[in-house]
């Protein structure tokens, strides 16, 4: 008895870290690209801190933000699409409706405007913190914040980490993570090198579905970034190689010979400065991006295809900011100048003979080039002082390709106390198709995607209320949102091939409900997400799932921390495509998964520390499956076994 009162007065004494008080006064920028306080925030807004990173095992962004509510991570073992509040990216889409920064930098394939989000991201050991912004955000950010933002911020501390996963003897694989800073240089990179072989379906789970093994399933991407901070001016840079193989992609699947791999690079410098009269941000930005000679794109024919299409961009803004005694103004103009090579297949024989694909004139394709400007205002008012604020943007696009968009943003935040918030919140956004769509070449003779050069932008409209407690050592927030989406682009099938088609308009509404705790050696946590999004014809959206529930612990006691995590996915309607192909509709059913993990931290000499750490995730091996696209299904990865040595100097 006396053991279980002391465990009772052990968990409830108040914790010894950031507790949920002081993280409602972290101030963040991505929310009105000048330093707030979360509660005051205009935004419906997360953060992640480094410790939640650290403590629940996580190795890539897509891991993290799978945790969250009211956002799905859909995962074909190639790349994951991030679908936030019932929104994805659709075939090939890989979270091209998100806005995703490091240090305030926009990272995106430009080719595609595609995210890659898993190991060929930052190694999360590198991450100080990230501020997600769920919702439309084009009043602030332009094209594709189309449904939200996600801001990586950096740590400026040293660390090693080397990790090793297995999954029985299939799933294994090797990986290297290295941080490194000094005074205001900081060095991050990342290299991985696993074989994922071994994977197979149930067929009893979805019509497309193979219960093969995948084979020569093998990625290794590198990743490496740069930053330089010294009196107002700012260098970085950010390179990213993605290599791995493409075992159920749509149009090769299970040929057990495909890679694909392109780069993406951008480089930096900025300089901001406050002159006590205004405060001004200058920068621009150099990127660049292609496939490179190791994509090898295989569809199951007696050739294989090379794909000829690159991009090389220049984007620069010159920003204004003013504080008066309750105004705060911000404006600015930004500009995009973006070449593309446009894209051109070849087809590559046994023989070398190696043949331009002239089915779709002109052939070869020339460059063109896309030039947007954009222009903002952005203000806040404080009616009572820390108690009531109204914040308000507008932003207008004009585009050489797509025309032009205007977007905005409305806020009213209540502050009755600095331990709770009600915001009121409306937004518009679009997201501007990308290149691959408007000019594409398919890289499959039955079954490609076809372009679209008429293609319209997408727009959203957003309206929420978001409210959050703090009480002691438990914080509670939920949000109630409704959003409408009109010219969605579907792909459609075009004879024996897709094209992408402004058809469907989507709208509905969402609930996103979250109870977080921090006693002295627990914190655990439960999310519920309910969203319902119907488009024009009255069809339940797809591949995002009406009901998610999210839920957890994290325990630390002196040297150890152990985590588990579970989670339940309603089931959800398949791809469009699909059904199509089916003849009917079907649901991929259903699932729960629990992982667990646990950290042993070692303090060595002067101060420098060892870490531990041992994950099993989808710890009863349950086999679920992933939507996919053209004929296809992605069978779950199952168990599998992490385990890493960290080193923090």
């Amino acid at each position: 008895m006396a053991n279980i009162l002391f465990l009772i007065i052990l968990l409830l004494t108040p914790y010894d870290q950031m507790s949920l008080d002081d993280l409602l006064k972290v101030k963040v920028t991505t929310a009105t690209k000048k330093a707030v306080e979360l509660q005051k925030a205009p935004a419906s807004m997360i953060i992640i801190t480094s410790d939640i990173i650290e403590g629940n095992g996580y190795n890539t962004l897509a891991e993290i933000l799978d945790d969250e509510a009211g956002i799905y991570v859909n995962d074909d073992i190639l790349n994951s699409d991030i679908a936030i509040r019932g929104v994805s990216g659709g075939m090939r889409g890989y979270s091209k409706g998100l806005k995703i920064l490091i240090n305030g930098l926009p990272i995106r394939y430009r080719i595609n405007s595609t995210i890659a989000s898993n190991l060929d991201f930052l190694p999360v050991e590198a991450i100080e913190r990230i501020e997600i912004i769920k919702g439309p955000s084009s009043a602030l950010y332009g094209a594709n914040a189309f449904n939200g933002v996600i801001n990586i911020i950096t740590k400026k501390e040293s660390n090693v980490s080397l990790k090793f996963i297995g999954k029985d003897i299939d799933y294994r694989g090797f990986e290297e993570n290295l941080s490194f800073s000094s005074g205001n240089f900081f060095f991050t990179e990342r290299f991985s090198n696993i074989d994922r072989s071994g994977i197979s379906g149930d067929t009893l789970l979805s019509p497309f579905i193979s219960d093969r093994l995948n084979e020569n399933d093998k990625t290794s991407p590198i990743v490496y970034y740069v930053k330089f901070e010294e009196g107002g001016l700012l260098y970085d840079q950010f390179y990213q190689r993605t290599k791995s193989s493409g075992e159920y992609s749509d149009w090769g699947i299970l040929t057990h010979n495909n890679t694909i791999s392109y780069e993406n690079s951008h480089f930096r410098l900025m300089f901001q400065k406050d002159f006590n009269i205004i405060d001004i941000n200058i920068g621009g930005i150099y990127s660049y991006g292609s496939p490179t000679n190791e994509e090898h794109l295989f569809t199951g024919d007696t050739y294989y295809i090379e794909k000829d299409v690159a991009y090389k961009a220049f984007d620069g803004h010159i920003e204004c900011g003013k504080r008066f005694a309750k105004v705060e103004l911000l404006g600015g103009t930004d500009f995009s100048y973006d070449i593309f090579s446009l894209p051109n297949v070849y087809y590559i024989y046994p023989n070398g003979d190696k043949i331009l694909d002239k089915r779709y004139p002109p052939a070869p394709q020339n460059d063109t080039t896309f030039i947007n400007y954009g222009l903002y205002l952005h203000g806040s008012i404080d009616i009572i002082p820390d108690k009531v604020s109204i914040t308000g943007g507008i932003r207008d696009d004009i585009h050489n390709i797509y025309k032009d968009f205007l977007s905005y943003r409305l806020g009213l935040i209540l502050t009755p106390n600095d331990r709770s918030y009600i915001k009121f919140i409306s937004a518009s956004s679009f997201k501007a198709p990308p290149p691959n769509w408007l000019f594409s070449r398919p890289i499959k003779v039955y079954g490609g995607v076809m372009p679209n050069p008429l293609l319209k932008p997408e727009k959203a409209f957003s309206h929420e209320i978001s409210a959050g407690y703090v009480f002691g050592m438990v914080s509670i927030s939920s949000n109630i949102y409704y959003q409408s989406l009109t010219d969605k682009v579907e792909l459609l099938l075009s004879g024996a091939s897709y094209r992408p088609t402004n058809i469907s308009s989507l709208s509905g509404w969402g609930y996103e409900g979250e109870i977080k705790c921090r006693f002295k050696h627990i914190q655990p946590y439960i999310s519920v997400t309910y969203t319902y999004l119907n488009e024009q014809s009255g069809d339940q959206i797809s591949m995002f799932p009406p009901i998610m529930v999210k839920c957890g612990f994290l325990i630390n006691y002196k040297i150890f921390s152990f985590y588990t995590k579970c989670k339940y996915i309603d089931k959800i309607l398949a791809s469009k495509i699909n059904r199509r192909l089916y003849g009917s509709d079907y649901y991929i059913p259903s699932y729960f998964t629990l992982d667990s993990g646990t950290d042993i931290h070692i303090s060595t000499w002067q101060d420098r520390k060892i870490a531990l750490h041992i994950d099993v995730n989808n710890i009863f091996n349950q086999k679920f499956v992933y939507g996919g696209f053209g004929g296809i299904d992605i069978p779950s990865k199952g168990r599998w076994i992490d385990i890493s040595l960290n080193l923090n100097f």
